[in-house]
């Protein structure tokens, strides 16, 4: 992805579904903590950018704070 991007770190912060990629990564490999917040991270750009967040993006995040909370 970031190579995608030309390695530009402004345009992976201001990519909800690149924020989400990253997050679902962390997740799946034991960084539930990262991933919660990157999770919110991308809820944040992707509100601005829409004025809503998907449902799913937020029942991951939710997913990702319990496992943050064990």
């Amino acid at each position: 992805m970031a190579h995608i991007l030309d390695g530009n770190d402004s345009q992976i912060s201001n990519c909800w579904k690149c924020l989400a990629i990253v997050a679902m990564t962390e997740l799946m490999h034991g960084y539930p903590k990262e991933a919660l917040e990157d999770f919110q991270k991308a809820a944040n750009v992707v509100k601005h950018d829409t004025g809503s967040v998907p449902s799913w993006l937020t029942s991951r995040a939710d997913i990702a704070a319990a496992e943050a909370a064990k």
